[in-house]
């Protein structure tokens, strides 16, 4: 919806643009390995990202810099690995903590083992993200979920009910969304709307057969 917004803005007639959800595999993340937590005892908040500007990660970072209870787990490879990882190994040298509260994975092997490791996850694009697949992922998983307003996937959700939806690129809205994610019973509620909603509306087959609609008409 928010794809086909900006064509219509362009000039395309309504009509004719159509907008179709993409769809996940929710084979590929069925399982009940977890990964390991950072810290067993506290909320653990993750991230799947290209390390670039438009993702909005050192949005994210910025955020929960101060944050010193919360974890954060961020897995992805890009432009800014460098610069992300001295600000994390910056935020590490001052808490003083083993292991370290922030930490940043290029890959992991298990991608619903780590998103079952989760209370909580978060896309923070700040720029025109045409859906955010990992979103449906982490939802299907029954997590909790915080996206930025210019993700897709965001004109899909219910605000407050199967996601959070904040402003993109701004640190005191996600730092408000994350501060009421703490509550549990919030997280429970949103996390089981959430579930239901990425598999009534995300599966792949959904997506296959809205093409094959379109395609026949």
């Amino acid at each position: 919806k928010l794809s086909k917004r900006l064509y219509v803005d362009m000039g395309w007639p309504p009509e004719s643009v159509i907008a179709i959800p993409n769809g996940i595999d929710l084979e590929r993340f069925n399982g009940t390995s977890v990964m390991e937590r950072p810290d067993a005892k506290k909320l653990h908040v993750g991230c799947v990202a290209r390390l670039t500007n438009d993702k909005g990660v050192d949005v994210l970072l910025e955020a929960m810099e101060d944050m010193h209870d919360l974890p954060l787990t961020i897995v992805g490879e890009g432009k800014e690995s460098e610069y992300l990882t001295r600000w994390i190994e910056q935020i590490s040298l001052k808490e003083d903590v083993s292991p370290p509260r922030i930490r940043l994975i290029p890959r992991v092997e298990n991608l619903g083992a780590f998103y079952r490791s989760l209370d909580l996850f978060v896309l923070p694009s700040r720029l025109h993200d045409p859906f955010g697949l990992v979103v449906a992922e982490a939802m299907s998983q029954g997590v909790p979920v915080i996206v930025s307003d210019v993700c897709g996937i965001a004109q899909e959700l219910h605000a407050g009910v199967d996601g959070m939806i904040v402003r993109a690129g701004d640190v005191g809205t996600l730092k408000e969304a994350l501060e009421s994610l703490r509550d549990p019973a919030i997280r429970k509620t949103m996390g089981e709307e959430g579930r239901t909603t990425a598999r009534n509306n995300f599966p792949a087959e959904t997506m296959v057969k809205k093409y094959e609609e379109l395609l026949k008409k």
